[in-house]
Formats: structure tokens, sequence, C-alpha cells
């Protein structure tokens, strides 16, 4: 794993590591997004990314469903562009 290792507690209470990839800020909306990984393989042998919006609290940082499809869709374009060197 990389450097930038945020230790998280899922909802069966089970804590892991993820390796934050990238950080993302929409312009619609002012929110933190955060794209990371367990390092985990999928069956076609991809490594397996989720984002999530990234919720600070006082003294700790939870990590939000994403339910908006606008939203969902302007993240796409953000990761694309980032990809694409842009």
């Amino acid at each position: 794993m990389g450097e930038n290792i945020l230790k998280i507690t899922d909802i069966n209470g089970n804590e892991k590591n993820v390796e934050i990839l990238a950080s993302i800020t929409l312009d619609s909306n002012g929110k933190n997004y955060v794209v990371y990984t367990e390092n985990k393989e999928t069956n076609l042998g991809n490594i397996q990314v989720f984002v999530a919006e990234l919720k600070e609290n006082d003294n700790s940082v939870s990590l939000l469903a994403i339910n908006d499809e606008n939203v969902w869709n302007e993240i796409k374009r953000k990761i694309s562009q980032v990809l694409k060197g842009v």
C-alpha cells in the first residue's frame, strides 16, 4: 500500500485500512469526495476502487454513499479528466 492510508470502520464494525488514491472537491456543491481502494482484485483481475463523500466531524471522518446521480456523473467526469491529464 502507499502512504495515503485511512483506517475505516465498516458497517459491521470491522476496522480496515484503505488507500486513498485521489480526493475531489465538486464545484457544484463544495463537498469533498475520496477515491479509495482496499487493494483487492475483482474476478477479472482489476483492483476494486470505491468513491465516497468525505464528511469530517469533530475528531473523526465518515465516508458516505453517493446517492445523487448528478453528483455521481460529475465525479465520473472529474475522474476521467484526471486520468486524461486534463
